[in-house]
């Protein structure tokens, strides 16, 4: 993730050549200094600079809101913002990039956000204007004031919605705009995953689905939806993951830690509520061949069947896999 890049800066080729090399790419900001290959990519071209009202059409996956929903408006303010509004659509782009927001003003076009997939070996360039939803007259202390969401199109979420664009989808439910959203942050280490939120509101719940599938937090139960994870936090937490399913049948699923049991097992995790999916387990730096997944595990857990497993290298990391699973199954290193 970066500020868009001047154009033929160092920083521009090492970001482009990251997307070729198959990895992907999310731009923030103005476009007014962007280089000629980043616009090409993403089929814009800089415009007059437009601030103030705009009416929002966008193509992002969105939360979901059972009262309220978010107003159709947005206020974009130039001073808070790093000026005005200024990409347009290209004439005869090339039709690998897509528009995700549209932003209208008074007959003339604005873009907010777009993508351009299949660069290189597979990578993604995204990109999203930003704007700061706030009421520049206004103050909480030293906070600036958000504008009321009923009102006024949360303009921050379009790089939440860039994220989900390219892969990694992080939704909110919620009952009405007002309610505020959790905070999530995500950290790496030991080739695992750790989740860390804290929720102002906690009957606010949180939809996760990432490339590998949807996350299992550790100690937790989940309700796989449209294979998303869904998960209603306290107000503060931090939870280990490791696994992943991806499944096309909704269902209750779990993750919990249970006792090693044996000298050479260092740990063990039990996953149930599987049908039919693909686990894929990030195991610890140098474990991969100890790893093992025993499904429907009987206790001393020596014998039984032992699904075969693959291992794989992405951009996320290393890790295992098994096909066409179903049921409980165990998994040891």
């Amino acid at each position: 993730m970066s500020p868009v890049p001047d154009a033929d800066s160092d920083w521009e080729r090492a970001l482009l050549g990251h997307a070729e090399r198959g990895r992907n790419v999310l731009l923030y900001g103005p476009i007014a200094r962007a280089g000629e290959r980043v616009t090409a990519l993403l089929g814009l071209e800089p415009g007059t600079p437009l601030s103030g009202e705009f009416e929002v059409e966008t193509d992002l996956a969105g939360d979901m809101l059972h009262g309220k929903p978010y107003g159709s408006r947005l206020m974009h303010h130039g001073l808070l913002s790093a000026g005005g509004i200024c990409a347009c659509e290209a004439q005869g782009r090339s039709g690998d990039n897509e528009t995700l927001v549209r932003l209208q003003q008074a007959g003339q076009e604005r873009v907010g956000a777009a993508i351009c997939r299949g660069i290189g070996d597979g990578g993604a360039l995204a990109w999203a204007r930003g704007t700061v939803s706030c009421d520049p007259e206004q103050m909480r202390g030293h906070l600036l004031v958000p504008l009321n969401a009923e009102e006024w199109f949360p303009a921050e979420s379009f790089m939440r919605g860039a994220v989900g664009a390219l892969g990694t989808e992080l939704l909110v439910e919620k009952q009405d705009a007002e309610q505020r959203d959790p905070m999530l942050c995500i950290a790496r280490h030991a080739n695992g995953f750790f989740f860390s939120g804290y929720n102002l509101d906690n009957t606010v719940q949180q939809h996760l689905r990432f490339p590998q599938g949807a996350p299992l937090m550790l100690g937790m139960h989940t309700r796989l939806s449209n294979g998303r994870a869904t998960y209603t936090m306290p107000p503060a937490w931090h939870r280990e993951c490791r696994v992943f399913v991806e499944q096309t049948v909704d269902g209750l699923l779990s993750c919990r830690e249970e006792h090693s049991g044996m000298i050479g097992i260092s740990r063990r995790m039990r996953v149930q509520g599987l049908r039919d999916a693909t686990v894929r387990f990030h195991h610890e730096p140098g474990t991969e061949a100890q790893v093992t997944m025993l499904r429907n595990p009987a206790y001393p857990y020596l014998q039984g069947e032992f699904l075969p497993l693959t291992e794989h290298r992405d951009s996320m990391g290393n890790y295992v896999q098994a096909d066409n699973v179903s049921g409980t199954v165990l998994i040891s290193w």
